[in-house]
């Protein structure tokens, strides 16, 4: 075979063989990016199962809690029907004893009273008849009342530098809470942006930056800004009230009595008192001209009017075709009137039936 041949050849299998070990290389890489895509499948299916054991483990123990506080209800609500039933048959107890020694105070002999008391036995359905009234309460209601009238009585005796030295002190402690919680906040928000941003240890490597974050997250402490949002808002309250109620009793008596002792030396006062008096004599003065200004006309005026009427006056009675116009207008407007009395009067009083059978 000649040289070039055999060189061509080589250089066929090498580049055949050279193919081959890229595709076993190409075929690797694959088989390696779908094992690694298999892990982390399989480790984002492990964190949601402990994720999702998490918020079942969460929800079983709120369940067990609410379960517990509903059976503590119930147990608390029949020990007061409990307690209320003693306390109604107590009162039955003590109105039969009552009643028992009213009837004996009476005139009953007190011989008959050790046989009568066997005869009283049945007297508490009558007595249960009258127990049931509104008035009786349970305990937990007489405690609440009692706690409530306690709390008016303490709030009634309460001044005003009371409460605005209580309302400093509400703003304070608000304040402090407040920045205690944003304090916590942003402490845990900058843990979590740290869990997301870094690398992840060797165990988790798999795992997104979100999902880090998101494990790394607690509804507790980021629930803290919107609780500092709202101590913020009682804070802001809180300082309105002592402001609106400690500064206008601190400066007002002083800036009053100033406000009184400048009156007093600039003569505010009788200024006033002057003003006042000039506006009354310049009110009285101006009255006096108008009326005297006003006076001539107002005879003038009713001088024609005078005349214009006897002029009317002469006229319709000189005219006979207005006099008699003048006649028949009295003569209707007295039969008008006639009859409206007769109707109020049959409205006043209608008629009997005797009178319409009449």
């Amino acid at each position: 075979m000649p040289e070039g041949e055999t060189e061509s050849s080589a250089a066929a299998d090498e580049a055949k063989a050279a193919e081959e070990a890229a595709a076993e290389a190409a075929e690797a890489a694959a088989e390696a990016q779908a094992a690694a895509e298999a892990e982390e499948a399989a480790a984002a299916e492990e964190a949601d199962r402990i994720l999702a054991e998490k918020v079942a483990a969460e929800r079983a123990k709120a369940k067990a809690a609410e379960k517990e506080k509903i059976e503590e209800r119930a147990s608390e609500s029949d020990l007061r029907m409990e307690a209320a039933i003693a306390h109604a048959n107590a009162m039955a107890e003590r109105r039969s004893h009552k009643s028992s020694e009213e009837s004996a105070g009476n005139g009953a002999p007190p011989a008959a009273a050790p046989s009568e008391a066997p005869a009283a036995a049945p007297t508490p359905p009558e007595s249960s008849d009258v127990i049931v009234d509104v008035d009786l309460a349970t305990p937990g209601a007489a405690k609440f009342m009692d706690t409530l009238s306690d709390v008016g009585s303490r709030v009634g005796g309460l001044g005003s530098d009371d409460v605005s030295d209580g309302m400093y002190e509400l703003s304070r402690r608000c304040g402090s809470t407040m920045k205690s919680s944003l304090i916590a906040f942003k402490e845990h928000a900058l843990d979590i942006a740290i869990a997301a941003t870094s690398d992840p240890p060797p165990d988790q490597q798999q795992v997104g930056a979100v999902r880090r974050a998101y494990n790394k997250a607690e509804m507790a402490k980021l629930g803290q800004l919107p609780m500092a949002l709202l101590f913020a808002i009682f804070t802001l309250f809180c300082t309105v009230a002592f402001a609106v109620i400690h500064f206008p009793k601190k400066y007002a008596p002083a800036l009053l009595h100033k406000a009184k002792a400048k009156a007093i030396e600039y003569k505010v006062y009788d200024g006033a008192k002057a003003a006042a008096s000039r506006l009354k004599l310049a009110s009285t003065s101006a009255y006096h001209s108008a009326s005297e200004a006003a006076a001539p006309h107002l005879a003038k005026g009713m001088e024609k009017a005078a005349e214009l009427y006897e002029k009317t006056s002469s006229t319709i009675a000189s005219s006979p075709v207005a006099s008699a116009a003048l006649e028949k207008s009295l003569v209707a407007t007295s039969q008008v009137r006639a009859r409206i009395a007769a109707e109020l009067l049959k409205l006043k009083d209608p008629p009997r039936s005797g009178d319409q059978l009449a």
